[in-house]
């Protein structure tokens, strides 16, 4: 695997706004959230003989993690659900980008930047103003093939224990 980690002195973390781009075919629609990711996409797709559709994956899954935290900006807070949803993403960002060798240029703005803006939104109104029960957020337009392990056992005794003797 090719290292671009020598692109991550260069990124522009300061920067009040990054900007959306195109990466690929895929039109971003979050990356204003963070310029980080703007510069770091932009020197990973510079890079000669770069598969550019594992590029253009990863920025999807790090534009729907962006998109996430919009959400919750636009909401004045953040719930359980959207971190959930932020590192789901995040991590097969996280997936894609460590098989392209530039993992270390994406680390600092997903993880170290935009994943505690998200926590530190859950803060006291997840607690008292967020009926956690309501399950209004439309989260139809992200990537969802989240992989749900049962709460039972295989157990053919398993109806068993609910039978009273």
């Amino acid at each position: 695997m090719k290292n671009f980690s020598l692109y991550t002195e260069e990124l522009d973390f300061s920067d009040e706004e990054g900007k959306n781009i195109t990466v690929g075919k895929y039109e971003t629609e979050h990356f204003p959230l963070c310029p980080g990711a703007t510069d770091a996409f932009n020197n990973l797709m510079k890079e000669p003989g770069v598969d550019m559709a594992k590029v253009e994956e990863a920025a999807k899954h790090v534009d729907q993690a962006l998109a996430v935290e919009a959400k919750a900006m636009e909401r004045g807070h953040s719930t359980q659900k959207d971190l959930e949803q932020y590192d789901m993403h995040a991590t097969k960002a996280e997936e894609v980008l460590d098989e392209l060798g530039d993992l270390e240029s994406h680390e600092y703005y997903l993880r170290d930047v935009h994943e505690p803006k998200l926590v530190e939104m859950l803060g006291e109104s997840e607690l008292e103003d967020v009926d956690l029960d309501d399950d209004d957020e439309d989260y139809s337009h992200l990537d969802e093939d989240l992989e749900v392990e049962p709460f039972w056992d295989d157990d053919e005794n398993f109806d068993d224990i609910f039978d009273k003797e």
